[in-house]
Protein backbone atom coordinates (compact mmCIF):
# COMPACT_ATOMS: atom_id res chain seq x y z
CA UNK A 1 0.00 0.00 0.00
CA UNK A 2 3.03 2.10 -0.21
CA UNK A 3 2.60 2.80 -3.76
CA UNK A 4 -0.34 3.50 -4.72
CA UNK A 5 -0.85 7.09 -6.03
CA UNK A 6 -3.00 9.52 -4.68
CA UNK A 7 -5.70 9.80 -7.39
CA UNK A 8 -6.31 5.97 -7.28
CA UNK A 9 -7.40 6.33 -4.02
CA UNK A 10 -9.55 9.20 -4.52
CA UNK A 11 -11.25 7.35 -7.31
CA UNK A 12 -11.76 4.27 -5.30
CA UNK A 13 -12.56 6.48 -2.32
CA UNK A 14 -15.58 7.96 -4.99
CA UNK A 15 -16.60 5.08 -6.30
CA UNK A 16 -16.82 3.15 -2.99
CA UNK A 17 -19.15 6.19 -1.61
CA UNK A 18 -21.37 6.51 -5.08
CA UNK A 19 -21.65 2.52 -5.64
CA UNK A 20 -22.54 1.58 -1.74
CA UNK A 21 -25.73 3.63 -1.13
CA UNK A 22 -26.86 3.11 -4.99
CA UNK A 23 -26.49 -0.56 -5.14
CA UNK A 24 -28.78 -0.76 -1.35
CA UNK A 25 -31.33 1.63 -2.96
CA UNK A 26 -31.69 0.14 -6.22
CA UNK A 27 -31.64 -3.43 -4.57
CA UNK A 28 -34.74 -1.99 -2.33
CA UNK A 29 -36.23 -0.91 -5.63
CA UNK A 30 -35.73 -4.51 -7.21
CA UNK A 31 -37.08 -5.66 -3.97
CA UNK A 32 -40.23 -3.80 -4.06
CA UNK A 33 -40.61 -4.18 -7.35
CA UNK A 34 -40.69 -8.31 -7.66
CA UNK A 35 -42.63 -9.11 -4.29
CA UNK A 36 -46.35 -8.25 -3.70
CA UNK A 37 -46.95 -5.24 -2.03
CA UNK A 38 -47.61 -6.01 2.26
CA UNK A 39 -48.33 -3.01 3.74
CA UNK A 40 -47.88 -4.62 7.32
CA UNK A 41 -44.60 -5.82 6.65
CA UNK A 42 -43.31 -2.83 5.14
CA UNK A 43 -42.34 -0.82 8.13
CA UNK A 44 -38.81 -0.66 8.43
Amino acid sequence: MSNVPSWYLITSLILFIILIPGGFFMFRAFLRRMAPEKPDQNQG
